[in-house]
């Protein structure tokens, strides 16, 4: 039969909603919907989607003609979510706040069980859920229990290089620090294999998994949140608790003393106090170059998270070239800053 324009007008209606939701979910069901409309401009054609296949929008109509909302997506001859026609769990397919458990249709339509409901995970004991989450990947909250709250390779909203929060599915082995493996990297549907709380991240010889973080106070004590990408290269930074404690010797340039083949050690300079850690990672800043963690930075280098030479890399020099250039870069003197290590300023 043929498309009208009234349809035509409120599907286009329904795609500026969907546009302005940044959720993957919501743009690919924005580019199957202007698909429809492209097509229905000029031929005839009665809409065909798969149930499910859509996010609802969060305002009337939520769904294109034919179709009602129901969990936050579109199906046919569904009932709509709320009493009062509102989509119950938009912008998130889910309750992404805390997860006030029970059952719910699960979007993708599979599940652990009869192929049809969600149950839903509940906050890790003593872990209090943050509102405005998509889901919580500290208390794992906002996905079902089949699924772990985790940071997507995508952007969290248009232009965003910050990683999105989303539900994922998969094989959980690996533990805190282990080595882990990555399926479909570099894509929008990467996953791994590190438990529900952790992210493989990878470094610049290997991957391992380690702990999702909302702030300071998600990590050990001394270990500050930090972000950091995802894969190297890569576009979307994700926020984890940073390495343990390690003895390494961070002054002694590319040879890392004290830590295994492949990995960097930094000296972790913060208003706390200062530590060493054996890093996956390792940049390239030298002096002055502006930089957010270590890593930034050349081995040999850091970068102070407080007091001189804050937020630029600066060489790592020892005590015992104090009031000299010895193990600084010409022009530059070792100077008393910290407690066993010092920096050339």
């Amino acid at each position: 039969m043929p498309v009208t324009t009234s349809f035509s007008s409120r599907a286009s209606a329904f795609l500026g909603r969907l546009s302005l939701r940044p959720d993957r979910a919501a743009r690919r069901s924005a580019a199957v919907l202007a698909a429809l409309i492209l097509v229905g401009t000029g031929a005839c054609y009665r809409p065909s989607l798969t149930d499910g296949g859509l996010v609802c929008a969060t305002t009337s109509p939520f769904c294109p003609e034919g179709y009602s909302c129901h969990q936050g997506r579109c199906y046919k001859g569904a009932a709509d979510a709320g009493l009062d026609g509102t989509v119950q769990d938009a912008p998130s397919d889910r309750d992404g706040g805390g997860g006030a458990g029970g059952s719910t249709i699960r979007p993708d339509g599979a599940s652990p069980g009869d192929g049809s409901t969600c149950v839903p995970r509940q906050a890790i004991t003593g872990c209090t859920p943050q509102l405005g989450l998509s889901c919580d990947p500290v208390c794992q909250t906002g996905c079902c229990t089949d699924e772990k709250c985790t940071a997507e390779n995508l952007g969290a909203a248009a232009g965003s290089n910050t990683a999105a929060l989303g539900c994922s599915r998969g094989s959980w082995l690996r533990n805190l620090g282990e080595t882990c493996d990555v399926t479909n990297a570099g894509t929008a549907l990467r996953t791994d294999n590190c438990l529900p709380g952790l992210l493989c991240v990878a470094g610049d010889t290997d991957k391992i998994c380690m702990k999702l973080c909302r702030g300071d106070a998600d990590c050990p004590t001394g270990v500050t949140c930090e972000s950091r990408q995802i894969e190297r290269p890569g576009a979307f930074l994700a926020m984890v608790c940073g390495l343990p404690t390690a003895t390494c010797d961070p002054a002694s340039g590319v040879v890392a003393t004290g830590c295994p083949a492949g990995r960097t050690c930094y000296l972790i300079r913060t208003s706390s106090g200062d530590r060493t850690v054996c890093d996956i990672s390792s940049g390239e800043g030298t002096n002055a170059a502006s930089c957010t963690a270590p890593f930034d930075c050349l081995p040999g280098w850091t970068c102070p998270s407080a007091g001189p030479g804050a937020a630029r890399c600066r060489p790592v020099c020892t005590h015992d070239a104090l009031s000299s250039s010895a193990g600084c870069p010409i022009g530059l003197t070792c100077q008393t800053t910290g407690t066993t290590y010092d920096l050339c300023l």
